[in-house]
């Protein structure tokens, strides 16, 4: 079902959604609407309402931000039965206000609870619920119940609790439910993996990777409830966007990170990570805060950081994870040692030497990241195969490398090493280049050169 209330200059709340005709019915609509303008700040627009439990959460915006939630809640413990609350969370999780929509306790006892600044409503409001023990002060809380009412009292504080309880579902199940594919389109999850307690997804277009998400968080203004981000990387680690998965920062300064088009996500989208200093413009860094929002600007940029982090992590794994013996069915690894800087794995098939694998770089297109291949020989030096373990050269030129078949790979696999010229073949040699990718071709040369030094080495 989906509300959509707008506020007027006069105040008053519009309300577009199917009104039933009786009287009854219409009035405790108009009663909900009401609570809710009473319970939040101010807002433009409700959206999504969704039904959590046996309470109703209508999140609330403001122009693009997030300015908090309303709950319409109940607890059926009351001394007469049902109280029912309209309980108002600002987005940093503090209770705005509350408001009684029915309750049928004891007049001049538990019936004050609709009295507005009873002790019961100020024993909540501007206090945030993470931190409160929501029981009765005589049953151990941090709540002042109703004088003569306890029952009445409890009710009242179980219903709040109901209410903070489905947010903190709605707000998890959320998170939950966010799609990573969305940063590469037509993608699809290939592998999820917790590195260092941080999530990283691999995206796969075509057979090959396309990029990667990381969900990571930081501590910001508000300590509760850390900056949670998933920050998207193609393949050469530039930041494709980060979308803001979690936070709870005041909504008018750090909560604007969640605002499209923000000075946080315009720092570093479409940039390279590894080529960005993370710290804010002000500390000497790349990274413009948010106007008075230090805390929260600083969060957001570690939140980057620390996912960039894992995905070097990720892939460093991912490569130290490698097994040579893919090259040589039924094989086992009897040696690896360095020779020349160059890692060499003997593979061994019944008792006897059934080829090498030698991991060996040279520098492409992406000085910072150089290209570093698996190149698998048998004991006569014919190329078995050739794997591409790390580079970050431009994705639509010298990133097909890494992509099954193509040119450089076919330029090699299945030939003898001994009789190969490995310069590209616009320089003589037998190597095919892949088009407009000169330099990233050459690396890829290179280092199946390099490696087949080093396979020389160990058969000397």
């Amino acid at each position: 079902m989906l509300f959509v209330i707008a506020l007027v200059c006069s105040g008053a709340v519009a309300v577009v959604y199917s009104l039933t005709k009786e009287p009854i019915a219409l009035a405790q609509q108009n009663k909900a609407v009401e609570a809710l303008r009473k319970a939040l700040p101010e807002f433009d627009a409700i959206a999504d309402t969704v039904e959590m439990d046996v309470c109703t959460i209508y999140p609330v915006v403001k122009g693009d931000s997030k300015v908090g939630y309303a709950v319409k809640t109940l607890s059926p413990n009351g001394f007469n039965g049902n109280v029912e609350l309209m309980v108002g969370f600002t987005a940093d999780g503090t209770i705005h206000n509350i408001e009684v929509l029915s309750q049928a306790e004891t007049p001049g006892l538990g019936a004050n609870m609709s009295s507005e600044g009873n002790a019961l409503q100020a024993s909540f409001v501007g206090k945030k619920a993470a931190e409160m023990n929501m029981a009765v002060r005589k049953d151990g809380g941090d709540v002042d119940a109703l004088t003569a009412a306890t029952i009445s009292s409890r009710a009242y504080s179980e219903a709040v609790q109901f209410a903070y309880e489905a947010l903190k579902k709605y707000e998890s199940e959320a998170e939950d439910s966010f799609d990573a594919r969305k940063f590469v389109e037509g993608s699809e999850i290939g592998e999820s993996k917790v590195v260092g307690g941080n999530e990283v997804e691999v995206l796969v277009k075509d057979g090959a990777v396309a990029g990667y998400v990381v969900k990571a968080s930081a501590e910001g203004y508000n300590r509760s409830v850390p900056v949670t981000l998933a920050v998207g990387f193609d393949t050469e680690a530039t930041i494709l966007d980060v979308v803001v998965l979690e936070q709870q920062e005041t909504p008018s300064l750090g909560g604007k990170m969640s605002e499209e088009g923000n000075v946080l996500l315009q720092s570093v989208k479409g940039k390279n990570a590894a080529k960005l200093n993370f710290a804010l413009r002000s500390a000497g860094g790349d990274v413009d805060a948010l106007t008075a929002a230090t805390i929260s600007s600083r969060a957001y940029s570690e939140a980057v950081q620390f996912a960039y982090e894992a995905l070097k992590k990720y892939e460093s794994e991912a490569e130290d994870s490698f097994d040579a013996r893919k090259f040589v069915e039924g094989s086992e690894i009897g040696e690896s040692k360095v020779v020349g800087g160059n890692e060499v794995e003997v593979l061994v098939k019944d008792g006897a030497v059934a080829g090498y694998v030698v991991k060996a770089s040279a520098e492409g297109y992406n000085r910072s990241v150089p290209v570093t291949l698996a190149v698998g020989f048998d004991t006569e030096a014919t190329i078995l195969d050739v794997v591409v373990l790390e580079q970050q050269e431009t994705p639509s030129l010298g990133g097909k490398m890494s992509e099954e078949g193509n040119v450089l790979l076919q330029s090699v696999k299945g030939k003898n090493a001994a009789k190969l010229n490995f310069a590209l073949r616009s320089a003589g040699g037998d190597v095919d280049a892949i088009t407009s990718a000169t330099i990233s071709s050459r690396a890829y040369a290179k280092a199946l050169a390099e490696a087949y030094e080093t396979y020389k080495k160990v058969n000397l």
